[in-house]
C-alpha cells in the first residue's frame, strides 16, 4: 500500500499547513501547550477522511467489478 503522507506528497503538505494553522491558532489564543479541543478536532476529521476514504475504495471496487460482470 503506497504510503500518502511521504515527504512532500499532496497530503504531507496539507499536513503541514494544518500544523502550521494550528500553531498560528494557539499563538492567538493564547494557549501555551496543546489544546485538547483542537486536537480532537483534528483527529475526528482525519478519522472522517480515512472512513470516506475506505467508503470511496469499496464503491468503486463495486463499480469495477459490476461493469466487469464479475458477481460478489
Amino acid at each position: 500500500m503506497k504510503d500518502l503522507f511521504l515527504p512532500d506528497s499532496p497530503c504531507d503538505r496539507a499536513y503541514s499547513h494544518m500544523l502550521d494553522a494550528y500553531e498560528r491558532l494557539r499563538n492567538r489564543l493564547g494557549v501555551p501547550d496543546e489544546d485538547g479541543d483542537v486536537e480532537t478536532i483534528i483527529n475526528s476529521l482525519l478519522e472522517i477522511q480515512q472512513i470516506l476514504g475506505y467508503e470511496m475504495f469499496r464503491c468503486g471496487l463495486e463499480y469495477a467489478r459490476r461493469e466487469a460482470g464479475v458477481q460478489m
